[in-house]
């Protein structure tokens, strides 16, 4: 949604398309836990090379930020999203941090099938989906679901190890009674859904669930007037 936004504003051509494969975390005392440095990927959107790209990528290199500039950054966009929806949803319902959840089979499997939902919708979109982002997209659609909750499995076994305290944004956000984006992210791959004719029914009870968890966890903790 968001290439779209500023490409409708600014014009395509004045537009790169980026993700960040990295997480921390703000304490109540100030401190930020800095979890996963993976990688932030930026490039144009219409693939080619750019120095601008370039020159970003080196300033957060120098910054201590892992970085790299790709041509496909469309395809890297819509896998992240793909994993970034179903990490968003079970990490929300579930309340629990990430290693734990994926790591527990009946949350794998929801995993895998949203992750499959986002796939069909970014093919009829006209893209397609890599392994580069924090799950491997298109393995996870290709093999058959018990291979495929096994891989996510495993993925949270890795994150119990190396980053037990890593908790999604989305869950930061709800715990601290800030709002979800869901709109600009479940709520916009729906709409899309819809527009291209499409039964996503998995995509869309997450959506309407994450919607009402928003809006009652934030009724439930403001203070009477």
């Amino acid at each position: 949604m968001k290439d779209e936004i500023l490409s409708q504003v600014f014009a395509p051509e004045r537009v790169l398309g980026a993700l960040a494969n990295l997480s921390g975390e703000l304490m109540p005392s100030g401190e930020v836990i800095f979890t996963r440095n993976v990688n932030v990927l930026i490039g144009e959107l219409t693939g080619s090379g750019s120095a601008r790209a370039s020159k970003l990528v080196s300033d957060l290199v120098r910054a201590g930020i892992r970085a790299t500039v790709v041509s496909d950054i469309r395809q890297q966009e819509w896998s992240k999203f793909a994993a970034w929806v179903a990490l968003a949803a079970l990490s929300v319902t579930t309340r629990a941090t990430t290693g734990d959840f994926l790591s527990d089979p009946d949350a794998a499997v929801l995993t895998v099938q949203l992750m499959r939902e986002v796939g069909e919708l970014a093919a009829a979109s006209g893209v397609t989906m890599t392994d580069d982002a924090l799950l491997p997209a298109a393995t996870l659609s290709k093999v058959s679901e018990p291979e495929a909750v096994q891989i996510v499995c495993d993925i949270g076994e890795g994150f119990r190890r190396n980053s037990p305290q890593h908790r999604m944004s989305t869950l930061q956000d709800i715990e601290a009674n800030r709002p979800l984006e869901t709109q600009e992210t479940l709520g916009f791959a729906v709409q899309r859904a819809s527009e291209l004719h499409l039964k996503l029914p998995l995509l869309e009870g997450f959506a309407h669930l994450l919607r009402s968890v928003d809006r009652t966890s934030r009724q439930s903790n403001r203070s009477p007037t």
